[in-house]
Formats: C-alpha cells, sequence, structure tokens
C-alpha cells in the first residue's frame, strides 16, 4: 500500500469519469476502476465501473507500430496481447 503520495508536477488536470463524478466516487478509488492503453488508433482512458471511455487520444501511426510490435517484458508475447492484467 502506498503510504506517500509522489504527485507528478507536469500534469495540470486529471482524467476522471463524469459518470464517478455524478456518483460522487473519490478520486482515488476511481483510479481503481480507470485503465490506460493502446488502441488501433492511439491511447485510451477506461472506465470499467461505467464502461465507457473517459479520454481517446489519437497518435502518430509509426509511433503505434512500434508500440504493437514491441515485445512484453513479463511474457514476451507482443506488448498489445499480453494478458498478463488477466492473471492478476
Amino acid at each position: 500500500m502506498i503510504t506517500e503520495r509522489i504527485i507528478s508536477e507536469s500534469i495540470k488536470s486529471y482524467c476522471v469519469c463524469n459518470e464517478c463524478m455524478k456518483e460522487d466516487v473519490d478520486y482515488h478509488e476511481q483510479g481503481k476502476y480507470r485503465m490506460v492503453g493502446f488502441t488501433d488508433v492511439g491511447l485510451e482512458v477506461f472506465c470499467e465501473k461505467h464502461g465507457s471511455p473517459i479520454i481517446r487520444l489519437r497518435l502518430n501511426p509509426e509511433f503505434l507500430n512500434t508500440v504493437h510490435s514491441e515485445k512484453c517484458s513479463c511474457c514476451g508475447e507482443s506488448s498489445s496481447n499480453c494478458d498478463n492484467q488477466k492473471k492478476k
């Protein structure tokens, strides 16, 4: 468990789920439901609690090709195919 939080000085605002905010879910509790990952066109922050994207960012296709072809350090599979999250 984290006893002391380290906060980034460069982050100006945080990604929050509007539905969680309507339900008055604490920001740190929302973190249990947030998933961040690469898609076919970019990066997505997703709320698992409400099954909806919080934000989607389009990224350079060349960069994405590099990301999708990298090997996962934990299992050696393509990082986009690693199911290590499911094993936890």
